[in-house]
């Protein structure tokens, strides 16, 4: 556990890249706050899964909830 801590010290981040580029992201966002698109509408026009849009969206509009660790 002490080489985790190190590591998240250090800013490392742990899993798989991101399959979005943050302004792909923040583009997916903004096209699904306008109300126009579903996570599944925009998980095909970006090349991703359903999930994948679905977490960037939440990522920005539920922050707290999203990253709360379960217990």
């Amino acid at each position: 556990m002490a080489g985790q801590s190190a590591a998240m010290a250090r800013g490392k981040r742990w899993g798989p890249p991101r399959t979005l580029r943050p302004e792909d992201e923040a583009e997916l966002v903004r096209l699904y706050v306008s109300g126009g698109y579903t996570y599944r509408e925009l998980a095909e026009m970006f090349g991703v899964s359903f999930g994948v849009a679905r977490n960037a969206v939440y990522r920005v509009t539920r922050p707290l909830t999203y990253y709360t660790p379960r217990r």
